[in-house]
């Protein structure tokens, strides 16, 4: 056993990422990322849980998430964008991640039919990626 035990995430970390990415600003979460894997680990997979339950709304030409109005496109796109701008190990994953789910969503290259397409899509218009 490793007697210098880490500080991890206490308790529920899954709940505990999915309250600090509602609570707190895009580029704490982004520091936190990159200097913890753990965290890194939990918000990503919240944030990846957030862009699959959204869902296109032709009529708007937007990314809706009925259930939670406070969770819009615009900050799933700041969270996603201030991971792209952290330390190269932090973009570089979160790159791959996004990539790897927009090839798995069926790889397309126009708007409206994935998430991940999208994502990345808005993040070129950003030029963050």
């Amino acid at each position: 056993s490793d007697s210098t035990a880490r500080p991890g995430l206490p308790g529920d970390s899954r709940a505990l990422a999915d309250a600090a990415c509602r609570a707190l600003p895009c580029p704490l979460l982004s520091e936190l990322a990159a200097s913890r894997p753990p965290f890194a680990r939990r918000y990503t997979a919240h944030l990846q849980r957030w862009a699959a339950r959204m869902q296109y709304d032709a009529g708007s030409g937007r990314w809706l998430l009925p259930d939670s109005p406070e969770q819009d496109w615009e900050k799933l796109l700041q969270h996603f964008a201030g991971l792209l701008q952290g330390p190269p190990a932090t973009r570089e994953s979160t790159l791959r991640t996004l990539n790897s789910l927009k090839a798995a969503d069926g790889d397309f290259e126009v708007w409206g039919i994935s998430v991940w397409t999208d994502l990345l899509l808005a993040l070129k218009q950003q030029k963050v990626v």
